[in-house]
């Protein structure tokens, strides 16, 4: 028999009540297990930010690149304004040194600006960010996604 974890045995006892057999027991730690997630860090978000950006844009060297090429500038605009929004433990000039080329906090902000506008006017653009938004959700990263729901949309 399997012993449950300090964490989990609130959430056993709720599904169980107080009367259960050992069967039942290991059929609800089974389940705790499998739904319970442990929480990530902040380097760990970046990084599974950075490749859903790069899937979603199909451009794997925006963060190392320097060149202003419009799928380069929006692939690092659209991962800035991500991370901003999702890792609340860092500060803009945090998110602009993840960067190969150190960016400061005024191209962040300017990036989360932008990126702001671009969902609220552009639909293709607005379509991308949902599409980063629902694959951030399926790693239960839900921040970026409330901050797209403040956005005024015009077009």
């Amino acid at each position: 028999m399997k012993l449950v974890p300090l964490r989990s045995q609130k959430a056993v006892l709720t599904i169980l009540g107080p009367y259960f057999s050992p069967e039942m027991l290991a059929a609800a730690v089974d389940y705790v297990e499998r739904f319970e997630t442990l929480p990530m860090g902040p380097e760990e978000i970046t990084e599974i930010i950075f490749k859903l950006v790069a899937d979603i844009t199909e451009n794997t060297a925006f963060r190392k690149s320097k060149t202003r090429k419009v799928e380069f500038v929006f692939s690092r605009q659209l991962a800035m304004f991500a991370i901003y929004s999702e890792v609340a433990q860092y500060s803009l000039q945090k998110v602009g040194c993840l960067f190969t080329p150190k960016y400061d906090h005024a191209t962040v902000l300017h990036a989360c600006k932008s990126m702001e506008a671009r969902y609220s006017a552009n639909k293709s653009s607005r379509e991308t960010i949902n599409a980063l938004a629902s694959l951030m959700a399926e790693h239960s990263l839900y921040s970026f996604q409330n901050r797209l729901e403040t956005i005024k949309v015009i077009a």
